[in-house]
């Protein structure tokens, strides 16, 4: 299912929730009310354990009301409906969450499930498209030996800077880091290419002959040297 389809379907679940609770929300407060009033162990509070009751029930009715104040679905974005379904399911609104609507013969806590699994759908989805931008284009490809890795990573990351005098520079640094990722990974012989920013480190384009020269240009700070 493509994204524009997941939307219009957590919309459509959204609505139901939303017209139920514009219609019957407030009739819940009187329910809220009861639950602490019939409630065997109020009868026998002292006075300043139920003043503490009647706080934390006021401020519990005030976030009900607050939470009724819903976005219409015509407008909603999409995490405005996730947080509803969120609240219905293990929030405030949980108090609504047996509730059945008649003509679709379900409850509103499975809706509000159907909306999560949905928009953890679509994320699932948006992570996917994301991952596959920080790859190289060859990211299938099956190596049987770290020396088969790092002759194929050499093709791969051809373009980023290596340091002629002393085999060093950004195109090993990425490979080493790419690999040692790829060996905490687990994903068998399967071996992905990670681009330089999605591994936190600078791509240097072009080759240069040492590191003094590549500090000169300004591509890179030297903070200390070591003589030996």
């Amino acid at each position: 299912m493509n994204t524009e389809a997941i939307i219009s379907k957590i919309r459509q679940q959204y609505a139901l929730i939303f017209e139920w609770h514009k219609e019957n929300g407030y009739a819940t407060i009187e329910r809220i009310i009861d639950s602490y009033h019939t409630s065997k162990r109020y009868s026998t509070l002292d006075e300043d354990e139920s003043n503490k009751i009647e706080e934390y029930k006021n401020r519990q009715i005030k976030e009900y009301k607050n939470a009724l104040d819903m976005p219409h679905p015509e407008n909603a974005n999409l995490e405005e409906m996730y947080l509803v379904a969120r609240k219905v399911q293990s929030g405030i609104l949980e108090w609504n969450y047996q509730v059945i609507i008649a003509d679709d013969k379900i409850c509103l806590g499975h809706i509000a499930k159907n909306i999560i699994e949905s928009y953890k759908e679509l994320k699932k989805q948006e992570e996917v498209e994301q991952l596959k931008d920080s790859f190289y284009e060859v990211t299938d490809y099956y190596v049987q030996s770290e020396y088969e890795y790092f002759e194929k990573s050499d093709e791969i990351y051809k373009n980023i800077l290596l340091d002629n005098d002393r085999n060093i520079g950004g195109r090993v640094v990425i490979a080493d880091t790419n690999w040692e990722i790829q060996k905490l990974s687990n994903n068998n012989e399967q071996v992905f290419f990670r681009k330089p920013i999605t591994l936190h480190l600078k791509e240097i384009q072009g080759e240069f002959d040492n590191l003094f020269q590549l500090a000169f240009n300004g591509e890179i700070s030297i903070t200390k040297i070591i003589v030996q």
